[in-house]
């Protein structure tokens, strides 16, 4: 991966973290997809489509989670969307169980975790777009510095 390879995808998560301020059922599909192609561009491969247990965590998520089950009743009653949003959607649902910044001694995401999430529901962290995205917020992107700073051994690391 190259720097700006990795700062979209680290930016990417905070933009739909709730620690940002994000919740998911705000987010239109045309909204999820526009950010998701500025900031990654991966296109899903069949072999990136839900495995088996990924399929029981939909079913998990469809019971349990409300994010998921308000976001589709909000955007997609029809289930027009949810095939092209769903890897987006449960990346997005996996990277809000832990936090990006720690308040307190609670799971925190490390970038390489945060990368094989990517790798798991999204694809190959090399196909992330090479352009930088820079129309993020100027109080997020302030956080995403000091998030990469205090990471900075762990970052350079995934750039060699």
């Amino acid at each position: 991966m190259v720097n700006s390879q990795l700062r979209n995808l680290i930016s990417f998560c905070f933009l739909f973290h709730s620690q940002s301020g994000s919740s998911l059922d705000e987010h239109s599909p045309e909204y999820l997809l526009e950010k998701y192609n500025k900031f990654l561009g991966v296109e899903f491969s069949p072999k990136k489509d839900l495995n088996v247990e990924q399929e029981m965590i939909v079913q998990y998520f469809w019971v349990f989670d409300n994010k998921l089950s308000r976001w589709i009743l909000n955007w997609d009653k029809n289930g027009d969307y949810f095939p092209k949003v769903k890897n987006i959607l449960f990346f997005i649902i996996v990277l809000n169980t832990k936090y990006l910044r720690r308040p307190t001694n609670s799971d925190v995401w490390s970038i390489s975790d945060i990368v094989k999430e990517f790798e798991n529901y999204i694809g190959r962290p090399e196909e992330i777009n090479t352009e930088p995205y820079n129309h993020i917020h100027a109080l997020i992107e302030s956080t995403i510095d000091e998030f990469i700073s205090k990471n900075l051994r762990e970052y350079n690391l995934l750039l060699v």
